[in-house]
């Protein structure tokens, strides 16, 4: 075993990032009963690892293995088994979730659990198989639940970036293109959906909601170009932009509005918010910026209505200064619906009369009583 590990990893040692250094070691509450396991022992993994450092210095190690996004236990031995090798200095610089899951498990709530569980131990994660069962009880002739099917892409992508740190990072893997060649309809023996692409090799909505996830990443990783360094990227002044803190804090309510945290719709991450109570069109959910006078900020927000089909909305400025109170939108009037998230985005130039004396951004604009749910607003100076 030592030799294969080494010989393969030092063939290639300089060539890639990282190695999959051992995949499935585990069963579903315990060490997998492989041949290397009766004739080695529990120390077969800890050969594995070591085996690969010394043949390339340089790759990151990983450690891979199924169902690990839902089964606690499984996990949890896995953690344990993590724990040992970096009191013992095993080399082990991630894990790496397979994600063979389906249109239903796990959810949001159950995955970032598990994704936090390797992040506490300052590992870098990786999702290594990333496909998902859209027909896993046969019940559908065809692909109907395009929408669901993006939705469920974009949420496991948006957790990942929304628990995992820009630094812990290991990537996403795709278990395959197309459709045509998913081994999950031999496995199973029925027809499925599982991959961003259908037989022919053309997008479907899976895709673009991979992308949207990718866009609404709350750790952008921004490259420096020639004039800039990370040092100058933009500073977000929202706090607490996405609701990922598992509250409201410090977001209010602009006129008659309650601000009620919210988790079956959502943008991106685990967390939204709600605008209900509202009596008027100008009243919403508000956050006070501080702004510098005469400079031009991008500001922007998503936003789903909750109990109306259509409408529109409006992502405003309330200003109050020596002159009295201005109000100014950066995205005015934007239709918006109850089936996909609208992202409202534009320009504000902070002109200001005297001092200020109070400046809040809100979403306004729909009718009396229209509730609605808004994700990752940003509000950061232009350059």
């Amino acid at each position: 075993m030592e030799n294969h590990v080494f010989q393969g990893a030092s063939h290639f040692a300089g060539k890639v990032a990282s190695w999959d250094v051992v995949n499935d070691g585990h069963g579903e509450d315990q060490r997998q009963a492989s041949v290397w396991h009766p004739n080695i022992g529990d120390e077969f993994i800890e050969f594995a690892f070591k085996k690969a450092r010394e043949a390339d210095s340089d790759a990151e190690l990983y450690y891979n293995d199924y169902n690990i996004s839902w089964n606690d236990a499984k996990l949890d031995g896995i953690v344990e088994m993590a724990k040992q090798f970096q009191e013992n200095d095993i080399p082990l610089d991630g894990i790496g979730f397979q994600m063979h899951i389906n249109e239903a498990l796990p959810d949001k709530v159950q995955f970032a659990k598990q994704l936090q569980k390797v992040v506490d131990l300052g590992l870098k994660v990786k999702i290594t198989e990333l496909d998902i069962q859209m027909n896993d009880n046969n019940c559908n002739g065809q692909l109907t639940p395009f929408i669901a099917e993006k939705q469920r892409y974009l949420n496991i992508v948006s957790t990942y970036l929304a628990v995992v740190p820009k630094s812990l990072r290991g990537g996403i893997t795709v278990w395959g293109i197309s459709d045509k060649d998913s081994w999950i309809t031999a496995l199973t023996d029925n027809t499925d959906w599982p991959l961003l692409f259908d037989n022919d090799f053309n997008p479907k909505p899976a895709l673009q909601g991979f992308a949207d996830a990718l866009n609404a990443d709350p750790m952008p990783e921004l490259e420096p170009n020639d004039n800039e360094s990370e040092t100058n990227d933009p500073v977000e002044l929202i706090n607490n932009s996405g609701f990922e803190a598992n509250n409201t804090a410090p977001w209010f309510g602009h006129g008659e509005t309650q601000v009620e945290l919210e988790s079956a719709h959502v943008y991106q991450g685990l967390y939204s918010a709600k605008a209900t109570a509202r009596t008027d069109n100008w009243n919403g959910i508000a956050h006070t910026v501080t702004l510098e006078a005469g400079k031009t900020y991008l500001m922007s927000a998503y936003v789903k209505l909750a109990n109306a089909e259509l409408d529109k909305a409006s992502l405003s400025v309330k200003l109050t200064d020596d002159a009295g109170d201005h109000y100014n939108s950066a995205a005015y009037q934007v239709e918006v619906n109850n089936t996909n998230w609208t992202l409202l985005t534009g320009e504000y130039t902070h002109t200001v009369d005297g001092t200020d004396a109070g400046t809040y951004i809100y979403i306004e604009g729909t009718a009396s009583g229209v509730e609605y749910y808004i994700d990752n607003i940003s509000v950061t100076k232009k350059r």
